[in-house]
């Protein structure tokens, strides 16, 4: 939106607000047939500064070693993604059930293969990896396990017991 104005040698002056390229005018507003724009760097520049090495790498992976908490943080959203596509395998197995006895005895053929089977027991573990990690997630929210000490053994003890339903599950330890 601009807004007009009177200056007080009786120019009109329109007031505009910088842009995100970094164009600006002096003082936020021009004056008619004198406009005078404050400019940055032009997009070539920023390009070839982008490109070079003249400008300072955000210090990540290469001054921080992973902590516990945020290695556990990283494996929670990737359990999700593994989650998302090993619902697509259960629904291959709901639909080979609602096809009929044959569709579902060649499916349990599919997913006796070996890799399927790696396939299904990383789903598993994944779903109680996230699920755990989400009540954890829900317990930090309440205020509860946020001191260094308790958020480290809670996510030990997340990833172990994340293990053992695995088992569990798989009979592995029933």
């Amino acid at each position: 939106m601009k807004v007009v104005l009177a200056s007080p040698e009786g120019a009109r002056v329109q007031s505009r607000p910088a842009t995100v390229t970094g164009k600006r005018t002096v003082a936020a507003s021009t004056f008619e047939n004198t406009a005078r724009e404050v400019t940055g760097p032009s997009q070539q520049e920023l390009k070839l500064r982008m490109n070079s090495n003249q400008r300072p790498l955000s210090p990540h992976l290469q001054i921080y070693r992973p902590q516990w908490t945020s290695v556990l943080s990283i494996l929670h959203r990737a359990s999700g993604v593994a989650l998302s596509f090993g619902t697509i395998l259960m629904v291959v197995w709901l639909a080979a059930l609602a096809r009929g006895d044959a569709a579902f005895e060649s499916t349990l053929a599919l997913f006796s293969h070996p890799a399927v089977l790696i396939a299904l027991v990383g789903w598993t573990l994944a779903l109680f990896y996230h699920l755990l990690n989400g009540i954890r997630h829900l317990l930090w929210d309440t205020g509860m396990l946020l001191d260094l000490k308790s958020a480290r053994a809670s996510g030990w003890l997340m990833a172990v017991l994340a293990l053992v339903l695995t088992a569990i599950v798989w009979g592995g330890l029933a």
